[in-house]
């Protein structure tokens, strides 16, 4: 009876240590949680573009990177992992090689980005904010991309909007770099080389001169 009772107690310990939440998960005193979703509006804009969140582990596991999608809120798993956001061209991006993507293969575009909200000072009203990120184009080989928006969101339902503007000229594609093909000769301008006569046509014009008229 006593070795059951004892097993019991153990096993009611294991229980509740699993179903507690782990230190760091716990509220801290005095605060509140605060949502935030991060997103980037309008990538279906640029079709030639590829964004990439790419986020390494705080556990040193292996990294993850995933396609971003319009409008949808970015991730980085653990709130305790770090969230980079990397770009590429339609042409060099293949899915199937998407989990086997490192920093390298990308060009950087916003790093240390934070989609987690975490918590705040329990008197503070707000309860949600919405970033928003834009491609505003290429400035040379270079892609442009902003905070564009965001939204903050009070406990009383009120809310405050802010719009920020991209101040860089921009194109919607890349310059284009033309060269010729292998092979192939780039056309030549034409001649400006005065064109040579025969001796009796210069002669005809001579006299066509005295008479004249005019010879081409």
């Amino acid at each position: 009876m006593k070795i059951t009772f004892i097993f019991f107690l153990f096993s009611l310990g294991l229980t509740t240590a699993y179903a507690s939440p782990a230190p760091d998960d716990v509220t801290p005193e005095n605060t509140h949680p605060l949502e935030r979703c991060v997103r980037v509006v309008n990538p279906d804009k640029f079709p030639g573009v590829v964004l990439i969140g790419y986020f390494t582990k705080s556990n040193n596991g292996a990294p993850e990177a995933y396609q971003v999608k319009p409008n949808t809120c970015l991730t980085k798993g653990y709130k305790f992992n770090s969230l980079n956001l990397y770009w590429m061209k339609k042409e060099d991006f293949d899915p199937v090689r998407l989990p086997y993507l490192g920093p390298s293969d990308m060009t950087l575009l916003l790093e240390h980005i934070e989609p987690y909200g975490g918590y705040i000072n329990a008197f503070d009203p707000l309860v949600r904010e919405d970033i928003e990120y834009s491609i505003a184009g290429f400035s040379g080989k270079k892609l442009i991309f902003y905070r564009s928006g965001k939204t903050s969101r009070y406990n009383d339902g009120s809310q405050k909007v802010e719009r920020f503007t991209n101040n860089i000229a921009t194109s919607a594609v890349p310059p284009q770099t033309t060269a010729s093909a292998p092979g192939e000769k780039a056309a030549a301008a034409p001649s400006l080389a005065p064109v040579k006569k025969g001796y009796w046509r210069s002669m005809a014009c001579f006299f066509r001169g005295l008479l004249g008229g005019t010879c081409r």
